[in-house]
């Protein structure tokens, strides 16, 4: 796989006889070379990535496999997150606890004023 990461020099697969000489013409017998290299390369290319993905193929399926289930999970917490606000805003619970705390507090202090005139 690393030689898929090398550079294609372009210069290596020209046939012309100076190299050096940037203002050199290319012709269309060097343009025609010049594709059929290129397709043979693209050819190795796909070659070794086919082959390195058929060498590989429990890894990538375990990958995607891996990839399903989190895509599962994050659904999943998207639904339980979607029901809680959901919860929150049909009732408004911020509501229903402060009155709790407000009632708790008057019991006290009822209990305390009744245990003030014992």
């Amino acid at each position: 796989m690393e030689s898929l990461f090398d550079t294609i020099n372009v210069r290596d697969l020209l046939w012309v006889l100076d190299l050096s000489d940037l203002n050199s013409s290319l012709f269309a017998p060097d343009l025609r070379l010049l594709i059929q290299r290129l397709e043979s390369h693209s050819l190795q290319i796909r070659s070794q990535v086919q082959s390195y993905l058929v060498s590989h193929r429990d890894d990538f399926a375990n990958l995607f496999s891996l990839c399903n289930d989190a895509v599962s999970q994050t659904r999943h917490v998207s639904d339980d997150v979607s029901a809680i606000l959901c919860l929150l805003s049909d009732r408004p619970i911020h509501a229903e606890v402060r009155d709790v705390v407000e009632e708790v507090k008057a019991k006290r202090e009822d209990v305390s004023a009744f245990e003030s005139q014992r």
